[in-house]
């Protein structure tokens, strides 16, 4: 599918533990205080996921090459899904169609 987000598998969650709802982050620790309610539990998770996205600049995001809105799943993803798949064929066929001469850096 084009510009579709693919979330983290692993996402901060809510466990219950000993009797109690924990927040649990993707690496398994226990993140802040044992909650009585499963809606105060999956507010602050869903608020701590919300803080890791921001700082891991996941959301949407315009496309480097087409300018179409995408949902990115951080800094390193520039490219929608569409002009990610058409660069990797394009990208092969540069050297055998330019007809320009290929120049190489002093080594």
């Amino acid at each position: 599918m084009l510009g579709t987000f693919s979330a983290p598998e692993q996402r901060i969650h809510v466990e219950r533990i000993g009797g109690r709802l924990r927040v649990i982050s993707p690496e398994g620790k226990l993140v802040g205080p044992p909650f009585e309610s499963r809606r105060a539990a999956v507010e602050a998770a869903r608020a701590m996921q919300a803080e890791a996205d921001r700082h891991a600049k996941r959301g949407p995001r315009p496309c480097m090459c087409c300018g179409r809105n995408f949902d990115s799943e951080g800094i390193h993803n520039r490219l929608c899904a569409h002009c990610r798949n058409r660069g990797d064929a394009a990208s092969l066929s540069i050297p055998t169609n330019s007809i320009a001469k290929i120049r190489r850096a002093a080594s």
